[in-house]
């Protein structure tokens, strides 16, 4: 390695003498005399210096056997020093492969013998520590991978604080603050869905307005009604035609106000309602529009409660479908028939609550266990399997139920239509050979 330095060190210095000297000649023979004013060198002249550099750095390239594409950021040095690096590996590749070589068999032999230690007696056996050669490179190498596994363990935990965070906003947002969690009830074969409607609860400022702005039109309307009695005095009628002019006036009130909507259908009638022609100024149009907001929560609150008898009907049915399934079920197997059974079940569009419970068949990684989470569950697995044998043990109840009655208490029609059937087959078949 010394000679190789002493060599470097050898041609730099050759190289850089050759470099005083070509820039003496260049001091003493190519400069001309220039004058202070350089006005006359136009874009198309070029000093005799310039020509002298690119002498010298071409006789320079050529006497070196340097390679033209060389990067200009590069330094004359740095090219130097890159040169004589490719000559030194080119000189010493032998050396270098025949170390890999070395290595790489090394590296064979050391695998080799802890292939052997793993065969040889637990007595003799080696731990695997002491088949390092370089412990510090290995006490680096340790430090190393616990800082990047400390790094990787912070940034994995505060993107779960995060993911924690986002959803407990988004769960009190728009679940727990809910008073009617949206659902979808769908149906059994022919794909439809309904959905609910969502709601929330209705704030005390929104009821406190509701309440004063229902005051207000019952004060309006009895003023309305009053002067209406006032200025038009109808001439007197009959009783029954002023009833009938009573229900004339209401229908037409109610068709006006409610033109076009089919609020009615479901039950909902608001008498507080502007009618639409009558809407003239600005807090009328506010009073019509809170009105209206009334009408459509009313609306969804009936939608909402056919909703869910709906809803609870399909649970009684599917509960129902599941009776008649295990009693099939049990048929099928009396009759060494085994068919796929349909069962109905509810999907998590229909019972959205579930979307907040991790199942055991969503986690597809292995569940990693601490040391003495281990040898917990091993002490209780332990103190299980002892239990059940002792229990098989001394078991005289089950012992006398099977060996006095046959493992059953009480003989089932099933039973006894087997037996029926297995004498008369058993009597055919004497019969047969007879």
């Amino acid at each position: 390695m010394t000679s190789m330095l002493d060599q470097n060190c050898a041609t730099e210095d050759k190289v850089l003498m050759m470099l005083e000297q070509q820039t003496g000649l260049y001091n003493s023979k190519d400069v001309l005399p220039v004058s202070s004013d350089a006005s006359y060198l136009t874009p198309g002249t070029y000093s005799v210096s310039s020509q002298s550099n690119q002498s010298i750095s071409s006789s320079i390239r050529s006497f070196y056997n340097v390679d033209v594409g060389v990067s200009s950021e590069s330094t004359w040095l740095e090219t130097k020093l890159a040169e004589a690096i490719e000559k030194d590996n080119r000189k010493h590749s032998e050396a270098k492969a025949k170390l890999k070589h070395g290595i790489k068999k090394l590296r064979g032999t050391i695998k080799r013998m802890m292939l052997e230690n793993e065969t040889v007696p637990v007595i003799e056996r080696l731990d695997k520590h002491e088949f390092n050669l370089d412990l510090k490179e290995q006490k680096r190498l340790h430090g190393e991978g616990e800082e990047k596994v400390a790094k990787v363990r912070e940034t994995i935990e505060m993107e779960n604080i995060a993911n924690q965070y986002l959803c407990e906003v988004i769960k009190r947002e728009c679940w727990n603050n809910m008073a009617v969690k949206g659902r979808t009830l769908e149906a059994f074969f022919s794909g439809l869905a309904v959905t609910n409607y969502p709601m929330r609860e209705r704030s005390g400022q929104e009821l406190e307005l509701l309440r004063k702005i229902t005051q207000q039109r019952t004060i309006e309307l009895i003023d309305l009604k009053a002067r209406k009695d006032i200025v038009e005095t109808p001439p007197k009628k009959d009783e029954k035609e002023d009833e009938e002019a009573e229900d004339e006036d209401s229908k037409e009130e109610e068709n006006t106000a409610l033109k076009g909507s089919l609020s009615c259908q479901y039950g909902v009638v608001n008498r507080y309602l502007y009618k639409q022609l009558d809407l003239h100024t600005k807090d009328e149009k506010i009073n019509q529009i809170i009105l209206l907001q009334d009408v459509i929560y009313n609306i969804k609150t009936t939608f909402n409660k056919e909703f869910d008898a709906t809803y609870k009907q399909k649970e009684v049915e599917i509960a129902r479908v599941k009776d008649r399934t295990t009693r099939i079920k049990e048929i099928l197997q009396q009759l060494d028939m085994y068919e796929e059974v349909w069962l109905p079940t509810m999907s998590n569009k229909e019972m959205p609550e579930r979307e907040f419970e991790v199942q055991d068949s969503e986690i597809t990684a292995e569940r990693y266990l601490t040391p003495e989470q281990k040898r917990k569950l091993e002490e209780e697995y332990n103190l299980e399997q002892l239990r059940l044998l002792a229990a098989k043990a001394d078991n005289w109840r089950e012992r006398a139920l099977k060996d006095m009655m046959g493992g059953v208490l009480e003989t089932k029609k099933s039973d006894i239509l087997k037996m029926v059937r297995e004498t008369a087959d058993h009597r055919y078949c004497c019969i047969y050979c007879v």
